[in-house]
């Protein structure tokens, strides 16, 4: 494990409601940093704006990692973001070498334009401080079949590679390539991060099909501003929205 993380500890649990909820009881005890709470399976997974996640039990991974990234100011906060979705990206290239893989603003990432992950990041603040991070990752790895309209959006490691993978050891590489990139956002290196998001940010300098104010569109995706809204060109202007605003159409 990186430097970042040298006695952290992992929860692990056969069953939850949520891993966030889980991990935020967990946060008044003070663990350390890098702790986990890990599920084999969640019964009541989120995902963002009060989406729910589903994933076969026993078949997947469900986690919860915990931050204290206090060194970033309020609005540096969507750096967490970018950083989750590169450490994951990173992770399935390894893997999944031959495959096109991207992040979809603001918490999906795609295989060949199929979801395979998603991430719901919730901070807690005191007052206007930030006191620490529950970042949930759902990786789909060895499900091979979606139920109902799933079979043609989601897809996992398995379908992709062929193999099967054993999810602990998946785990900790991932939380190993977590504690290397944390190292470098507390160094401040947040030029190479955005670099490696931005490459990996599906839509990114390019049109894609979108749809805003019910309109469906080719619309260029211009960045992704501080507050972590989607920068798109719209009628020759640029214009920031959030997530609920526009509908990707992959």
């Amino acid at each position: 494990m990186s430097a970042s993380f040298p006695q952290f500890q992992i929860r692990e649990r056969q069953v939850a409601a949520s891993t966030n909820l889980d991990a935020f009881q967990w946060l008044t005890e003070k663990p350390p940093e890098g702790s986990v709470v890990w599920a084999h399976h969640q019964t009541q997974g989120r995902g963002q704006t009060g989406n729910t996640w589903q994933a076969m039990p026993g078949q997947n991974l469900t986690f919860s990692l915990i931050l204290y990234p206090t060194f970033l100011a309020n609005d540096q906060l969507f750096y967490l973001s970018k950083l989750t979705s590169t450490v994951l990206r990173n992770v399935l290239r390894t893997h999944l070498p031959t495959h096109d893989i991207e992040i979809k603003w603001p918490n999906d990432m795609l295989v060949n334009r199929q979801k395979i992950a998603g991430i719901l990041i919730e901070n807690q603040f005191e007052g206007a401080r930030l006191k620490g991070t529950v970042i949930g990752i759902g990786l789909n790895v060895n499900q091979q079949v979606f139920p109902g309209e799933l079979e043609s959006k989601a897809t996992s490691m398995a379908l992709n590679s062929g193999w099967s993978y054993e999810l602990r050891t998946l785990l900790m590489e991932i939380l190993h390539e977590f504690g290397k990139a944390y190292d470098a956002l507390k160094n401040q290196r947040f030029a190479s991060l955005d670099r490696a998001y931005f490459d990996g940010l599906y839509g990114y300098q390019e049109k894609v099909p979108l749809v805003i104010d019910g309109k469906l569109g080719d619309y260029m995706v211009i960045g992704v501003n501080k507050a972590g809204q989607l920068a798109v060109e719209v009628e020759g202007k640029i214009r920031y929205v959030n997530m609920k605003e526009v509908a990707w159409k992959l």
